[in-house]
């Protein structure tokens, strides 16, 4: 869930004059192969700031640090991506809904992993788990365009490819904004966790998507949406804009979300509201930190203050179904004085089609 963006490449971005293999715009991005590029957009078109309390809770140097330190000390030898799982799969529920969509799609396009040659876009990648399990899905049959606007997850994510064996003709990791890049129906397939959340230009975000589907293409995202009265939930608006990087009432409710992809020429097929196993996953993963906080607390306190903030805030926000006093120790942390209120946004996994 970070400030990320990302661009194209041969599963997404090939070459030649197919527009399915057209290489987006070099200088807009930073790929393995050219190390001089630099992000393109900022705050105020990504929609988050950069002192964002989000950056330092799950992704700063501190936490790349631990991350890849952890994984070179893995006992088995060679490492494989399924042994990063616990440091690299952050999002909800795991790879489950994505390796669902995955199939469905492929069985969409008419063919399946050994007969048809998929192009995936991963929007804001971060240290690519998505990417690699996307990767591991499609085998032979698919490439990997895996694009984040930081250059230090850019690079824990090629860090992390090299240890467990995955080069650049598989998965490759590009520095860049999605807002700034020049995409051209280059992609079957792109996917966004997490990520749209924290971009405030939505016309602008979808036309890119547009642009970079083929006819027929699908997008998968997972997003927050607004429930009606949302913006007058202050509360909540402020802890979405200050601990989770969300531009100030930029959430859509249902029916913008439809408008706005429909504005595009996309039409969703699939919309799934995840709230309540979300809710479930956000309270089970904070009393879990908490739970095994001492030995964390005492070799990195910063950052486990940063993440436990982080995890208790995302708690406070998807509170629906939840029975606090079921988790003793994210009750204990949020404090006595707290009283859930309905919630004012919901979680869904949502699959659009390129029209």
């Amino acid at each position: 869930m970070t400030r990320r963006a990302v661009r194209g490449r041969d599963q997404a971005v090939g070459g030649g004059g197919d527009h399915r293999h057209t290489r987006p715009s070099a200088s807009t991005t930073h790929d393995d192969d050219d190390d001089d590029g630099g992000v393109v957009g900022d705050a105020a078109r990504g929609g988050a700031a950069d002192d964002v309390p989000i950056s330092a809770s799950l992704y700063g140097p501190e936490r790349l640090a631990f991350v890849l330190s952890r994984v070179v000390s893995l006992p088995r030898r060679p490492i494989r991506p399924d042994d990063l799982a616990p440091y690299d799969q952050l999002h909800y529920e795991g790879t489950r809904r994505l390796l669902a969509f995955l199939r469905d799609a492929q069985a969409a396009f008419g063919g399946d992993a050994a007969s048809a040659r998929v192009r995936v876009l991963d929007i804001g990648a971060g240290i690519g788990g998505p990417a690699r399990a996307i990767s591991g899905h499609l085998g032979s049959a698919g490439a990997v365009d895996a694009i984040d606007i930081r250059d230090d997850l850019c690079d824990c994510h090629r860090r992390l490819n090299d240890l467990v064996g995955i080069d650049s003709a598989t998965i490759r990791v590009v520095q860049g904004d999605i807002l700034g890049t020049a995409l051209r129906g280059e992609y079957d397939i792109m996917v966004a966790q997490l990520v749209f959340l924290h971009i405030a230009d939505k016309a602008q975000l979808f036309r890119q998507v547009h642009q970079g589907l083929r006819p027929g293409g699908r997008i998968y995202i997972e997003d927050y949406v607004a429930c009606d009265g949302a913006a007058d939930n202050d509360d909540d608006q402020g802890m979405l804009r200050d601990s989770v990087g969300v531009p100030a009432r930029s959430l859509l409710t249902r029916g913008q979300y439809e408008d706005a992809l429909a504005a595009q020429a996309m039409r969703i097929v699939q919309w799934d509201d995840c709230t309540s196993a979300w809710s479930a996953f956000v309270w089970e993963r904070a009393e879990r930190f908490l739970a095994d906080a001492d030995g964390l607390q005492g070799t990195h306190p910063a950052m486990f203050q940063a993440m436990a903030h982080f995890y208790t805030t995302t708690a406070k926000l998807l509170r629906h179904d939840i029975d606090a006093d079921l988790y003793p120790k994210t009750r204990a942390r949020i404090g006595p004085g707290w009283v859930p209120a309905p919630v004012s946004i919901r979680g869904v996994a949502i699959v659009a089609v390129a029209l």
